[in-house]
């Protein structure tokens, strides 16, 4: 039984307009602080490489700016994890910066082990064309590996699927904090610094203007033992997440160690969160009976029908 419910949206958060302050540090530099809060969140501590910054990253260290800033959260009881961060770029590229604790990928392009290297994920770029979509490592300017382009499934005219990322329980995710502070810098010694500093911190309203912030809350009972798949999709025009096909996508084996499922599997989706006018990014969370082979995964997604029934065979 698959369900298409959204639970709540974060549509009550807000940026503290009256706590943003600029102030001039010891190294020549302008600095804003902007206080954002998160209604819902309990965690106190605030990551300074959480994915509710990285979006920004052009805009804080490099003054470029973005078109718009989306935020995906995932909820079990009173309790809420941060998915990842969507950024659509003036490129008309989309970034995802995946809202894990961890980031360390152990496995190369041909899938062998590099565990006496140190290689993190970045973010995940989607072309501008919707063809293709690759991984961008942290330390792609010195010794990072490079993985293959891989390509989105087109499922219809308007139904992409770009990825599916699995994790073995929403501890694997960033517990979504009460408060995020933001920072952003110009250097005084520039011409027109506060200038700068203005133009930057009114992109960085911009792009989070009108934007939606979906929360998916499980409320099924769990299977035992499982793992949590999350399917992102990108959607065009006017399709909504009812349009979502009743298919399930997710990796298989050596990544997943699947069960067989007496019940079925449950899923929710949110609604879709849009990037442009004419392009949403939707997000389907299911639950499957299983493990992982790792502490957490991305694939192209495999359909769930005749491939996972040859798998139990």
């Amino acid at each position: 039984m698959i369900e298409r419910k959204d639970v709540e949206n974060l549509g009550s958060a807000y940026i503290d307009i009256d706590g943003i302050k600029i102030i001039e540090d010891t190294e020549g530099m302008y600095e804003i602080s902007i206080p954002y809060h998160f209604p819902i969140g309990k965690e106190e501590f605030i990551r300074k490489d959480s994915a509710l910054v990285k979006p920004f990253k052009q805009i804080l260290l490099e003054g470029k700016p973005l078109e718009k800033i989306s935020y995906f959260f995932y909820g079990e009881g009173d309790e809420y994890w941060l998915i990842g961060s969507f950024a659509y770029t003036k490129a008309r590229r989309i970034l995802f910066f995946p809202g894990l604790n961890l980031s360390r990928v152990v496995h190369s392009p041909d899938n062998k082990e590099v565990l006496d290297e140190v290689h993190n994920i970045d973010h995940l770029t989607l072309e501008n064309n919707l063809e293709s979509w690759h991984v961008t490592l942290k330390e792609k300017n010195d010794r990072g590996i490079k993985y293959s382009r891989m390509k989105p499934a087109k499922l219809s005219e308007n139904v992409f699927l770009w990825f599916v990322m699995a994790i073995p329980s929403a501890k694997t995710l960033e517990p979504m904090p009460k408060s995020q502070e933001f920072i952003i810098k110009a250097n005084k010694k520039k011409a027109n610094s506060i200038e700068e500093l203005t133009r930057r911190l009114g992109n960085f309203f911009q792009s989070r203007h009108q934007s939606l912030f979906p929360v998916i809350k499980w409320k099924h009972e769990s299977p035992l033992p499982c793992f949590i798949n999350f399917e992102i999709f990108m959607l065009l025009g006017n399709t909504r997440e009812t349009d979502l096909p009743d298919k399930l996508f997710f990796a298989l084996p050596p990544l997943t160690k699947p069960e067989k499922m007496d019940d079925g599997i449950r899923s929710r989706a949110g609604y879709p969160s849009p990037l442009t006018d004419s392009i949403s990014v939707c997000i389907r969370v299911s639950k499957i009976k299983g493990s992982l082979n790792q502490d957490a995964g991305y694939d192209g997604g495999y359909y769930s029908g005749e491939e996972i029934i040859k798998y139990f065979e």
